[in-house]
Protein backbone atom coordinates (compact mmCIF):
# COMPACT_ATOMS: atom_id res chain seq x y z
CA UNK A 1 0.00 0.00 0.00
CA UNK A 2 1.46 3.59 -0.96
CA UNK A 3 1.85 6.09 1.73
CA UNK A 4 -1.06 8.06 -0.14
CA UNK A 5 -3.41 4.81 0.67
CA UNK A 6 -2.19 5.07 3.77
CA UNK A 7 -2.95 8.75 4.50
CA UNK A 8 -6.30 8.40 2.84
CA UNK A 9 -6.47 4.79 5.03
CA UNK A 10 -6.56 7.14 8.09
CA UNK A 11 -9.08 9.71 7.70
CA UNK A 12 -12.52 8.58 7.11
CA UNK A 13 -14.36 7.09 10.15
CA UNK A 14 -17.38 9.07 11.18
CA UNK A 15 -19.42 9.37 7.72
CA UNK A 16 -19.89 5.66 7.49
CA UNK A 17 -18.20 1.92 5.83
CA UNK A 18 -19.70 1.31 2.75
CA UNK A 19 -18.23 2.12 -0.49
CA UNK A 20 -18.13 5.07 -2.63
CA UNK A 21 -16.64 8.16 -3.63
CA UNK A 22 -12.85 9.13 -5.15
CA UNK A 23 -9.72 11.27 -4.47
CA UNK A 24 -10.43 14.78 -5.30
CA UNK A 25 -7.53 16.40 -7.64
CA UNK A 26 -5.94 19.04 -6.07
CA UNK A 27 -7.32 21.78 -8.21
CA UNK A 28 -11.10 20.77 -7.19
CA UNK A 29 -10.14 19.81 -3.37
CA UNK A 30 -12.01 22.92 -2.17
CA UNK A 31 -15.34 22.81 -3.84
CA UNK A 32 -15.93 19.63 -3.58
CA UNK A 33 -15.32 19.51 -0.39
CA UNK A 34 -17.02 22.07 0.27
CA UNK A 35 -20.52 20.71 -1.46
CA UNK A 36 -19.45 17.73 0.45
CA UNK A 37 -19.54 18.86 4.08
CA UNK A 38 -22.68 21.18 3.23
CA UNK A 39 -24.46 18.11 2.29
CA UNK A 40 -22.94 16.28 5.63
CA UNK A 41 -24.12 19.06 7.97
CA UNK A 42 -27.58 19.12 5.88
CA UNK A 43 -28.09 15.31 6.55
CA UNK A 44 -27.42 16.18 10.41
CA UNK A 45 -23.79 15.19 10.60
CA UNK A 46 -22.03 16.66 13.85
CA UNK A 47 -19.50 18.82 12.22
CA UNK A 48 -16.97 18.43 15.00
CA UNK A 49 -16.51 15.13 13.61
CA UNK A 50 -14.72 17.11 11.17
CA UNK A 51 -12.28 18.87 12.92
CA UNK A 52 -9.35 16.16 13.01
CA UNK A 53 -7.78 16.87 10.03
CA UNK A 54 -5.05 14.15 10.83
CA UNK A 55 -4.30 11.32 9.31
CA UNK A 56 -5.63 9.21 11.93
CA UNK A 57 -8.81 7.66 10.66
CA UNK A 58 -9.62 4.89 8.19
CA UNK A 59 -11.68 6.27 5.03
CA UNK A 60 -13.83 2.77 5.13
CA UNK A 61 -13.84 1.38 1.80
CA UNK A 62 -12.24 3.07 -1.04
CA UNK A 63 -14.14 2.95 -4.34
CA UNK A 64 -14.74 -0.28 -5.65
CA UNK A 65 -12.70 -1.60 -8.50
CA UNK A 66 -13.75 -3.60 -11.25
CA UNK A 67 -16.80 -5.72 -10.83
CA UNK A 68 -17.13 -9.35 -11.91
CA UNK A 69 -19.58 -10.56 -14.03
CA UNK A 70 -20.61 -14.39 -14.03
CA UNK A 71 -22.34 -15.02 -17.17
CA UNK A 72 -23.02 -11.56 -17.69
CA UNK A 73 -24.45 -11.19 -14.57
CA UNK A 74 -23.05 -9.06 -11.63
CA UNK A 75 -21.15 -11.54 -8.98
CA UNK A 76 -22.89 -12.05 -5.59
CA UNK A 77 -20.48 -13.02 -3.22
CA UNK A 78 -23.59 -14.73 -1.51
CA UNK A 79 -23.89 -17.18 -4.30
CA UNK A 80 -23.27 -20.44 -4.12
CA UNK A 81 -22.81 -23.67 -1.45
CA UNK A 82 -22.16 -23.22 2.16
CA UNK A 83 -18.49 -21.68 3.56
CA UNK A 84 -16.89 -22.62 6.57
CA UNK A 85 -15.37 -24.82 8.22
CA UNK A 86 -19.39 -26.37 9.32
CA UNK A 87 -20.00 -26.28 5.39
CA UNK A 88 -19.40 -30.40 5.26
CA UNK A 89 -22.14 -30.85 7.77
CA UNK A 90 -25.12 -31.18 5.46
CA UNK A 91 -27.71 -32.08 8.10
CA UNK A 92 -26.71 -28.44 10.60
CA UNK A 93 -26.94 -26.70 7.69
CA UNK A 94 -30.09 -27.81 7.02
CA UNK A 95 -30.92 -26.85 10.56
CA UNK A 96 -29.76 -23.18 9.91
CA UNK A 97 -31.70 -22.36 7.11
CA UNK A 98 -34.67 -23.65 9.17
CA UNK A 99 -34.18 -21.57 12.06
CA UNK A 100 -36.61 -19.19 12.88
CA UNK A 101 -35.85 -15.48 11.96
CA UNK A 102 -37.52 -12.28 14.27
CA UNK A 103 -37.94 -8.94 12.62
CA UNK A 104 -38.63 -10.54 9.49
CA UNK A 105 -41.52 -12.97 7.68
CA UNK A 106 -39.68 -15.22 5.74
CA UNK A 107 -41.47 -18.37 6.47
CA UNK A 108 -42.62 -18.89 2.77
CA UNK A 109 -39.07 -17.99 1.62
CA UNK A 110 -36.01 -20.08 0.69
CA UNK A 111 -33.40 -19.38 2.85
CA UNK A 112 -29.69 -20.68 2.66
CA UNK A 113 -26.88 -20.82 4.47
CA UNK A 114 -23.96 -18.55 3.21
CA UNK A 115 -21.59 -19.33 5.73
CA UNK A 116 -21.05 -21.98 9.11
CA UNK A 117 -18.21 -22.65 11.26
CA UNK A 118 -16.37 -21.89 14.49
CA UNK A 119 -14.19 -19.39 14.87
CA UNK A 120 -12.34 -18.74 17.84
CA UNK A 121 -14.76 -18.90 21.03
CA UNK A 122 -17.82 -18.25 19.11
CA UNK A 123 -19.96 -20.73 16.39
CA UNK A 124 -21.02 -17.45 13.27
CA UNK A 125 -24.17 -18.60 10.65
CA UNK A 126 -25.02 -16.16 8.39
CA UNK A 127 -28.83 -17.14 6.94
CA UNK A 128 -29.85 -15.27 3.53
CA UNK A 129 -33.39 -14.72 2.00
CA UNK A 130 -34.18 -13.70 -1.18
CA UNK A 131 -37.13 -11.50 -0.70
CA UNK A 132 -38.86 -9.15 -3.11
CA UNK A 133 -35.31 -8.62 -5.24
CA UNK A 134 -33.51 -7.56 -2.04
CA UNK A 135 -31.17 -10.23 -0.28
CA UNK A 136 -31.85 -10.68 3.70
CA UNK A 137 -29.22 -11.96 6.12
CA UNK A 138 -29.55 -13.01 9.60
CA UNK A 139 -26.36 -13.84 11.57
CA UNK A 140 -26.68 -16.94 14.32
CA UNK A 141 -23.74 -16.92 16.89
CA UNK A 142 -23.80 -19.24 20.01
CA UNK A 143 -20.39 -21.09 21.54
CA UNK A 144 -18.69 -23.16 19.49
CA UNK A 145 -19.93 -26.36 19.32
CA UNK A 146 -23.32 -25.32 20.34
CA UNK A 147 -26.20 -26.94 17.94
CA UNK A 148 -28.03 -24.79 16.14
CA UNK A 149 -31.40 -24.58 18.47
CA UNK A 150 -28.59 -23.17 20.96
CA UNK A 151 -27.67 -20.44 18.84
CA UNK A 152 -29.59 -17.03 19.22
CA UNK A 153 -29.86 -14.71 16.05
CA UNK A 154 -27.79 -11.41 16.62
CA UNK A 155 -29.84 -8.58 15.96
CA UNK A 156 -32.45 -8.07 13.11
CA UNK A 157 -32.32 -9.39 9.63
CA UNK A 158 -30.43 -6.86 7.70
CA UNK A 159 -30.09 -5.85 3.74
CA UNK A 160 -27.24 -7.64 2.01
CA UNK A 161 -25.25 -5.78 -1.03
CA UNK A 162 -24.16 -8.90 -2.38
CA UNK A 163 -22.36 -7.40 -5.23
CA UNK A 164 -19.50 -6.00 -2.11
CA UNK A 165 -17.67 -8.23 0.02
CA UNK A 166 -19.77 -8.78 3.51
CA UNK A 167 -17.92 -8.31 6.56
CA UNK A 168 -18.84 -9.03 10.69
CA UNK A 169 -16.89 -7.89 13.18
CA UNK A 170 -18.55 -9.38 16.34
CA UNK A 171 -17.12 -7.94 19.80
CA UNK A 172 -19.51 -10.22 22.35
CA UNK A 173 -16.71 -12.79 22.45
CA UNK A 174 -13.03 -12.15 24.08
CA UNK A 175 -10.86 -12.04 21.04
CA UNK A 176 -13.37 -10.48 18.71
CA UNK A 177 -14.35 -12.66 15.70
CA UNK A 178 -14.17 -11.98 12.41
CA UNK A 179 -16.18 -13.14 8.91
CA UNK A 180 -15.34 -11.58 5.57
CA UNK A 181 -17.52 -13.58 2.53
CA UNK A 182 -15.67 -12.23 -0.48
CA UNK A 183 -15.92 -13.88 -4.21
CA UNK A 184 -13.60 -16.79 -4.79
CA UNK A 185 -9.92 -16.61 -5.61
CA UNK A 186 -9.99 -13.05 -3.68
CA UNK A 187 -7.40 -12.11 -1.61
CA UNK A 188 -8.23 -11.24 2.05
CA UNK A 189 -5.86 -9.62 4.28
CA UNK A 190 -6.22 -7.86 7.84
CA UNK A 191 -4.41 -4.86 9.41
CA UNK A 192 -4.79 -4.83 12.97
CA UNK A 193 -3.68 -1.46 13.72
CA UNK A 194 -2.37 1.84 12.18
CA UNK A 195 0.65 3.26 13.12
CA UNK A 196 2.56 6.81 12.65
CA UNK A 197 6.60 6.36 12.67
CA UNK A 198 9.41 8.58 13.31
CA UNK A 199 9.48 10.15 9.72
CA UNK A 200 5.76 11.26 10.13
CA UNK A 201 4.41 8.12 7.71
CA UNK A 202 0.98 6.32 8.43
CA UNK A 203 1.50 2.51 8.41
CA UNK A 204 -0.35 -0.29 8.09
CA UNK A 205 0.49 -4.03 8.33
CA UNK A 206 -1.53 -6.00 6.54
CA UNK A 207 -1.54 -9.39 7.46
CA UNK A 208 -3.34 -11.61 4.65
CA UNK A 209 -6.00 -14.51 6.21
CA UNK A 210 -6.59 -18.06 4.53
CA UNK A 211 -9.38 -17.67 2.47
CA UNK A 212 -11.14 -20.06 0.87
CA UNK A 213 -13.48 -19.79 -1.89
CA UNK A 214 -13.57 -16.11 -1.10
CA UNK A 215 -13.92 -16.52 2.77
CA UNK A 216 -11.85 -15.82 5.81
CA UNK A 217 -12.27 -16.04 9.61
CA UNK A 218 -9.44 -14.75 11.99
CA UNK A 219 -9.99 -13.46 15.85
CA UNK A 220 -8.39 -9.63 16.72
CA UNK A 221 -7.72 -8.54 20.10
CA UNK A 222 -10.58 -7.27 21.63
CA UNK A 223 -12.18 -3.90 20.68
CA UNK A 224 -10.80 -1.02 23.02
CA UNK A 225 -13.91 1.82 24.68
CA UNK A 226 -12.79 3.92 21.89
CA UNK A 227 -13.91 2.25 18.65
CA UNK A 228 -12.29 0.00 16.29
CA UNK A 229 -8.80 0.15 15.09
CA UNK A 230 -8.59 -3.19 12.81
CA UNK A 231 -9.25 -2.69 8.84
CA UNK A 232 -9.60 -5.04 6.33
CA UNK A 233 -8.83 -5.53 2.86
CA UNK A 234 -10.08 -7.08 -0.12
CA UNK A 235 -8.29 -7.54 -3.29
CA UNK A 236 -9.71 -8.89 -6.76
CA UNK A 237 -8.01 -9.53 -9.89
CA UNK A 238 -5.02 -7.56 -8.23
CA UNK A 239 -7.61 -4.63 -7.54
CA UNK A 240 -8.63 -3.13 -4.38
CA UNK A 241 -12.14 -3.60 -4.21
CA UNK A 242 -12.80 -3.02 -0.44
CA UNK A 243 -10.56 -1.68 2.17
CA UNK A 244 -12.53 -0.21 6.07
CA UNK A 245 -13.07 -0.76 8.87
CA UNK A 246 -15.47 -4.17 9.81
CA UNK A 247 -17.54 -2.36 12.36
CA UNK A 248 -19.25 0.83 12.74
CA UNK A 249 -18.71 1.32 16.59
CA UNK A 250 -20.13 4.68 18.27
CA UNK A 251 -17.11 6.34 20.79
CA UNK A 252 -18.25 7.16 23.91
CA UNK A 253 -19.54 10.68 24.44
CA UNK A 254 -16.35 11.95 25.90
CA UNK A 255 -13.12 10.81 26.51
CA UNK A 256 -10.76 11.56 29.32
CA UNK A 257 -8.12 14.05 28.44
CA UNK A 258 -4.50 13.85 29.32
CA UNK A 259 -2.56 16.43 30.41
CA UNK A 260 -1.97 19.26 27.74
CA UNK A 261 1.73 21.41 27.10
CA UNK A 262 0.90 25.14 27.72
CA UNK A 263 -0.25 26.77 24.81
CA UNK A 264 2.78 27.49 22.48
CA UNK A 265 1.95 31.38 22.14
CA UNK A 266 2.20 33.14 25.34
CA UNK A 267 -1.21 34.80 26.17
CA UNK A 268 -3.19 32.14 23.88
CA UNK A 269 -6.02 30.44 25.36
CA UNK A 270 -6.06 26.61 24.97
CA UNK A 271 -7.97 25.11 22.05
CA UNK A 272 -11.74 24.47 22.38
CA UNK A 273 -12.69 21.34 24.24
CA UNK A 274 -14.65 20.34 21.26
CA UNK A 275 -11.81 20.14 19.54
CA UNK A 276 -9.74 18.83 21.96
CA UNK A 277 -12.02 15.96 22.42
CA UNK A 278 -12.90 15.10 18.31
CA UNK A 279 -9.04 15.07 17.73
CA UNK A 280 -8.36 12.62 20.83
CA UNK A 281 -11.97 10.38 19.79
CA UNK A 282 -10.31 9.86 16.02
CA UNK A 283 -6.88 9.25 16.97
CA UNK A 284 -7.54 6.89 19.23
CA UNK A 285 -9.96 5.09 17.62
CA UNK A 286 -8.10 4.46 14.54
CA UNK A 287 -4.65 4.18 15.91
CA UNK A 288 -5.57 1.86 18.96
CA UNK A 289 -3.52 3.94 21.23
CA UNK A 290 -5.06 5.05 24.35
CA UNK A 291 -5.46 9.03 25.57
CA UNK A 292 -2.63 9.15 27.49
CA UNK A 293 -0.22 7.67 24.71
CA UNK A 294 -0.75 11.09 23.29
CA UNK A 295 1.11 14.45 23.75
CA UNK A 296 -1.54 17.69 22.99
CA UNK A 297 -0.60 21.14 22.67
CA UNK A 298 -2.43 24.48 21.05
CA UNK A 299 -0.26 25.87 18.85
CA UNK A 300 -2.79 28.75 18.29
CA UNK A 301 -6.39 29.62 19.20
CA UNK A 302 -8.42 32.57 17.58
CA UNK A 303 -10.39 33.33 14.40
CA UNK A 304 -11.20 33.39 11.17
CA UNK A 305 -12.96 35.52 9.18
CA UNK A 306 -16.40 34.03 7.91
CA UNK A 307 -19.09 34.90 5.56
CA UNK A 308 -21.48 36.95 8.52
CA UNK A 309 -18.28 37.26 10.92
CA UNK A 310 -15.86 36.12 12.56
CA UNK A 311 -15.42 32.33 13.37
CA UNK A 312 -13.35 30.87 16.52
CA UNK A 313 -10.89 28.56 15.19
CA UNK A 314 -8.01 26.45 16.85
CA UNK A 315 -4.79 24.71 15.70
CA UNK A 316 -3.45 22.00 17.64
CA UNK A 317 -0.45 19.50 17.96
CA UNK A 318 -0.82 15.83 18.93
CA UNK A 319 2.32 14.00 19.19
CA UNK A 320 2.39 10.10 18.91
CA UNK A 321 5.02 7.90 20.84
CA UNK A 322 7.19 7.72 17.94
CA UNK A 323 7.34 11.47 18.33
CA UNK A 324 5.79 12.27 14.81
CA UNK A 325 3.19 15.23 15.37
CA UNK A 326 -0.01 15.77 13.91
CA UNK A 327 -0.56 19.26 13.34
CA UNK A 328 -4.63 20.00 13.37
CA UNK A 329 -6.88 22.95 12.77
CA UNK A 330 -10.96 23.33 12.84
CA UNK A 331 -13.73 24.33 15.17
CA UNK A 332 -17.82 23.96 15.51
CA UNK A 333 -20.39 25.53 17.25
CA UNK A 334 -23.25 22.98 17.54
CA UNK A 335 -25.39 21.78 20.31
CA UNK A 336 -25.47 17.84 20.95
CA UNK A 337 -27.26 15.89 18.33
CA UNK A 338 -27.26 18.64 16.07
CA UNK A 339 -25.66 19.98 12.87
CA UNK A 340 -23.10 22.74 13.49
CA UNK A 341 -23.89 26.62 12.82
CA UNK A 342 -20.51 27.67 12.09
CA UNK A 343 -17.57 25.31 11.47
CA UNK A 344 -13.70 25.58 10.28
CA UNK A 345 -12.21 22.93 8.16
CA UNK A 346 -8.38 23.28 7.37
CA UNK A 347 -5.72 21.76 5.56
CA UNK A 348 -3.41 19.96 7.85
CA UNK A 349 -0.15 18.74 8.45
CA UNK A 350 2.10 15.71 9.85
CA UNK A 351 6.02 16.89 11.37
CA UNK A 352 8.72 14.15 12.11
CA UNK A 353 9.79 13.43 15.24
CA UNK A 354 12.19 15.98 16.48
CA UNK A 355 10.38 18.80 14.76
CA UNK A 356 8.70 21.40 17.54
CA UNK A 357 5.57 22.51 16.11
CA UNK A 358 5.61 25.75 18.00
CA UNK A 359 8.08 26.91 16.13
CA UNK A 360 7.54 25.32 12.66
CA UNK A 361 6.09 27.30 10.63
CA UNK A 362 2.79 26.32 9.02
CA UNK A 363 0.35 27.54 6.11
CA UNK A 364 -3.45 26.36 6.38
CA UNK A 365 -6.09 27.02 3.93
CA UNK A 366 -9.49 26.65 5.44
CA UNK A 367 -13.26 26.86 4.93
CA UNK A 368 -15.06 28.79 7.26
CA UNK A 369 -19.01 28.41 7.14
CA UNK A 370 -21.75 29.84 8.81
CA UNK A 371 -25.77 29.47 7.68
CA UNK A 372 -25.11 32.16 5.43
CA UNK A 373 -22.54 30.37 3.21
CA UNK A 374 -18.82 29.58 3.04
CA UNK A 375 -15.26 31.73 2.38
CA UNK A 376 -11.94 30.41 2.18
CA UNK A 377 -9.21 31.84 4.40
CA UNK A 378 -5.04 31.29 4.78
CA UNK A 379 -4.03 30.66 8.51
CA UNK A 380 -0.41 30.65 8.01
CA UNK A 381 1.52 30.71 11.90
CA UNK A 382 5.21 32.11 10.68
CA UNK A 383 8.56 30.66 12.53
CA UNK A 384 10.08 33.18 15.97
CA UNK A 385 10.95 36.53 13.74
CA UNK A 386 8.59 36.28 11.08
CA UNK A 387 6.74 40.19 10.61
CA UNK A 388 5.55 38.92 7.16
CA UNK A 389 4.29 36.39 5.29
CA UNK A 390 3.87 36.07 0.62
CA UNK A 391 1.42 33.90 -0.17
CA UNK A 392 2.26 32.11 -3.53
CA UNK A 393 0.40 30.02 -6.39
CA UNK A 394 1.97 27.07 -7.97
CA UNK A 395 3.43 29.11 -10.91
CA UNK A 396 5.59 30.94 -7.87
CA UNK A 397 3.90 34.15 -8.31
CA UNK A 398 2.90 36.12 -5.71
CA UNK A 399 -0.58 36.27 -4.91
CA UNK A 400 -0.84 38.38 -1.65
CA UNK A 401 1.47 39.88 1.08
CA UNK A 402 0.11 40.20 4.88
CA UNK A 403 1.98 41.33 8.18
CA UNK A 404 2.02 38.94 10.97
CA UNK A 405 -0.26 39.66 14.01
CA UNK A 406 2.16 38.11 16.98
CA UNK A 407 3.58 35.71 14.14
CA UNK A 408 -0.09 35.24 12.54
CA UNK A 409 -1.68 35.44 9.78
CA UNK A 410 -5.92 35.15 9.34
CA UNK A 411 -6.10 36.94 5.70
CA UNK A 412 -9.31 35.80 3.32
CA UNK A 413 -7.81 33.81 0.39
CA UNK A 414 -8.87 32.21 -2.90
CA UNK A 415 -8.15 29.13 -2.95
CA UNK A 416 -4.63 29.37 -5.74
CA UNK A 417 -2.51 29.55 -2.62
CA UNK A 418 0.53 26.87 -2.66
CA UNK A 419 3.03 28.04 -0.58
CA UNK A 420 3.83 30.97 2.25
CA UNK A 421 7.19 32.50 2.46
CA UNK A 422 8.12 34.31 5.62
CA UNK A 423 10.28 37.12 5.72
CA UNK A 424 11.38 38.95 9.05
CA UNK A 425 11.30 43.05 9.56
CA UNK A 426 14.93 43.33 7.72
CA UNK A 427 12.63 41.43 4.78
CA UNK A 428 15.29 38.45 4.95
CA UNK A 429 13.78 35.07 4.42
CA UNK A 430 12.79 33.06 7.49
CA UNK A 431 11.23 30.24 5.99
CA UNK A 432 9.55 28.74 2.89
CA UNK A 433 6.57 26.29 3.19
CA UNK A 434 4.06 24.22 1.31
CA UNK A 435 0.75 24.65 2.47
CA UNK A 436 0.23 21.61 4.77
CA UNK A 437 -0.58 19.01 1.92
CA UNK A 438 -3.77 17.19 3.33
CA UNK A 439 -7.55 17.89 3.04
CA UNK A 440 -10.14 16.40 5.41
CA UNK A 441 -14.02 16.80 3.88
CA UNK A 442 -15.64 16.38 6.64
CA UNK A 443 -15.03 13.33 8.13
CA UNK A 444 -11.59 12.70 6.09
CA UNK A 445 -13.20 10.60 3.32
CA UNK A 446 -11.18 10.38 0.37
CA UNK A 447 -8.76 12.69 1.64
CA UNK A 448 -5.57 13.27 -1.03
CA UNK A 449 -1.88 14.49 -0.48
CA UNK A 450 -1.48 17.79 -2.98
Amino acid sequence: MSTEDDVRALLHAVAGDAPGGSPDVPALVVRRHRARRRARVGAGVLAAAALLAVPLVDPGPQPPGPTRTVDGRTLDVLAGPTRGGLAGDAGLVQQLAALPWAGADVQDVTRTVAFAGDIGPQRTALVVARVDGRTLGAWFTGPAGASPGELRQSGDPAPLDASEPVLRLDTDPSPDTLVVLAAPGDQVSVSQRLEVTAAGEPVRRQAPLVTTDGAATSTLPDASAYGVSARVQVIRDGTTVYRGTPLRQPLPAEIPLPAQDPPARPGQPAAPGALVQTVLADLVRTTGYTPDDLTLQTLWSGSLPGPAGPVPTAVLAARFPSGATAVVAGWAAADPGRPADRATYCTFAVLPAGTDPADHPLAMRCDVSDPSGTTVSSLLLGPPGATRVEVRDAAGDVTATHDLDSGVSTAPAEGSERTARFLDAAGQVLADVPLSPYYGNGTFAQTRPR
